[in-house]
């Protein structure tokens, strides 16, 4: 009796697999010679994202078998759509739309290996509502609006390995997330400014912003929150705004940390901490060079805004340091601020510190 209800039991699996049952409903497949009437399995596959992001059940898969275009996609379930080294999965992004819009509701979403290109769509990832969004190893260029965008209180943002460049707003702006982990990230020649991160805590790893038509990097709170940002091994240059900037107009406080990091060519200021009197602005350069910047290299403007100075080279810069409306730089003793117009503008403390 009991050999006999294990062959029953294994029949009964057998036959579930066979029939496509919850376990290959996980995983589903587009290829370039699939079809969307098929039901996206390895063998039929379908031929866009949005078809498989019909089918796949939450906290599925979507899995990339050749190079093509896949046509944009809104999730709204909790899925990944995954792309293998080597295969282009591309995503053309018409006026109206945009590329991967993101509405799920406490679930994680993850992209992997995927090419947007703007041909009139407006923004190529937009983060409306999600627990957590992840993308790795891609690339979105050439929107109307920002490449990243993301407005989702409850997110955490995770982007490694991936470029924003050319688009006509920001790079990447991200407002309001729980957390925010930007690593090994360029964003080059966008319209509006590189990385807009607002009422939000996180870090920023091994990335670029360079070229950009406005900051490289910007950090503020309008509300009465405390914003974070540590940045480590940055490039920000040639921008036509500040290199990195801090801002806060509320009665609340942003803290940059900036370290091994170069802010050179920029337009304006290098490193620029802003308040509009109330609140605090703090940016904490450490180990870093501001170099040949177009107004100063490190600049605190109003009184409760702060640029303190460790271990840093600032050079070749019309003004090297500077507070404006008593605004107050801090500089340590084993900085090295030389060759600038005027090296030390007004607001300037020297101190000692271990």
């Amino acid at each position: 009796m009991k050999v006999r209800s294990t062959i029953l039991a294994l029949c009964a699996v057998a036959a579930a697999v066979a029939g496509g049952n919850a376990v290959a409903a996980q995983r589903h497949f587009v290829a370039s010679t699939g079809n969307d009437i098929d039901p996206c399995s390895i063998t039929l596959p379908c031929r866009s994202f949005a078809a498989a992001a019909l089918l796949v059940d939450p906290n599925g898969e979507i899995i990339v078998q050749d190079s093509a275009g896949y046509g944009f996609v809104n999730v709204t379930k909790p899925l990944s759509i995954l792309s293998p080294y080597g295969v282009y999965a591309g995503i053309s992004v018409f006026a109206g739309t945009d590329g991967v819009a993101i509405n799920a509701p406490g679930g994680g979403v993850r992209l992997t290996g995927v090419y947007i290109n703007g041909q009139g769509g407006s923004i190529g990832i937009n983060v409306l509502n999600a627990s957590k969004v992840t993308v790795e190893g891609s690339s979105v260029t050439n929107m109307a609006s920002h490449g990243f965008s993301a407005t989702s209180a409850s997110a955490r943002i995770v982007i490694r390995n991936t470029v924003f460049r050319d688009n006509g707003g920001l790079g990447v702006t991200i407002t309001g997330a729980q957390q925010t982990t930007i690593d090994a990230v360029h964003a080059d020649r966008n319209a509006l400014g590189g990385f807009s991160v607002v009422d939000t805590n996180g870090t920023m790893s091994r990335s670029v912003s360079n070229d950009n038509g406005g900051t490289g990097v910007f950090v503020s709170t309008p509300s009465l929150t405390t914003t974070t940002m540590a940045i480590d091994d940055h490039a920000s240059s040639n921008n036509t705004g500040n290199g990195i900037d801090a801002q806060v107009f509320s009665a609340a406080a942003v803290y940059v940390t900036v370290s091994r990091s170069a802010m050179s060519g920029n337009t304006q200021h290098g490193a620029h901490a802003m308040t509009s009197g109330q609140g605090t602005a703090r940016i904490t350069l450490s180990y870093s060079e501001v170099m040949a910047n177009g107004t100063a290299g490190a600049t605190a403007d109003t009184g409760t805004a702060f640029v303190i100075v460790h271990g840093s080279t600032i050079t070749q810069n019309p003004i090297g340091v500077q507070g404006l409306s008593l605004g107050v730089v801090r500089s340590a003793g084993n900085n090295s601020i030389t060759n600038n117009v005027t090296d030390l503008g007004a607001g300037y403390v020297a101190y000692v510190t271990n």
